[in-house]
């Protein structure tokens, strides 16, 4: 198992790609300390960002990712890593959050 950390850094990483910027940029919350606190609100908030200059397959895939974790808005890394989701690992339920979220982001398409 992976610590909230690694996690929060791999999400940093990508986000730093998609807002063109350093880390602590746009606005202080391009941080992997910040996102462990809101994983999916911080990858909604890259994806709403690559939305209005993307394809409409990318749209759809965008709008998808929303819908499918949204019910995970208010879970922080910590708490999907120290406890089961839906009757499956959270680690696991995270690992295909971040995974989903890359394949939208996947800036070679």
């Amino acid at each position: 198992m992976e610590n909230s950390k690694n996690y929060g850094l791999n999400v940093e990483h990508t986000l730093r790609k998609v807002f063109s910027c350093e880390r602590f940029g746009f606005g202080g919350i391009v941080d992997a300390d910040f996102i462990q606190q809101h994983p999916y609100m911080m990858m909604v908030c890259g994806l709403t960002y690559l939305a209005p200059n993307s394809s409409s397959e990318k749209r759809d895939k965008i709008e998808k990712f929303i819908n499918d974790f949204s019910s995970y808005s208010d879970i922080s890394m910590d708490n999907f890593l120290s406890s089961d989701i839906n009757e499956e690992s959270g680690e696991i339920v995270l690992q295909e959050m971040i995974q989903a979220f890359r394949e939208v982001v996947d800036f070679e398409k």
